[in-house]
């Protein structure tokens, strides 16, 4: 006896996608590269924090604050780079 077929319920894999252009799609707007890869969440993470950091350094003239969203939208940029790898070796 055949089992009858059942659609896949998981949810679709993220694209692959070249690293560098993960990577660079990020540099530009904080979360992109994320959101292509079809990372909501992570994506929100990424951008809200350098929003964040960028609201304070405005709202208090702090450089501190600029060299930390600098800082975290580099971390974003990585982030999507090492995703993009982290799925091609599986």
């Amino acid at each position: 006896m055949t089992k009858p077929l059942v659609p896949d319920s998981s949810p679709p894999a993220a694209p692959a996608r070249v690293p560098s252009t993960a990577a660079a799609l990020s540099l530009l707007v904080p979360g992109l590269g994320q959101l292509t890869q079809r990372r909501p969440a992570a994506a929100l993470i990424q951008f809200g924090t350098v929003a964040g950091y960028v609201a304070v350094a405005l709202g208090t003239g702090g450089s501190r604050a600029v060299w930390l969203a600098v800082l975290w939208n580099a971390w974003s940029a990585a982030d999507a780079y090492w995703h993009v790898r982290r799925l091609s070796r599986d």
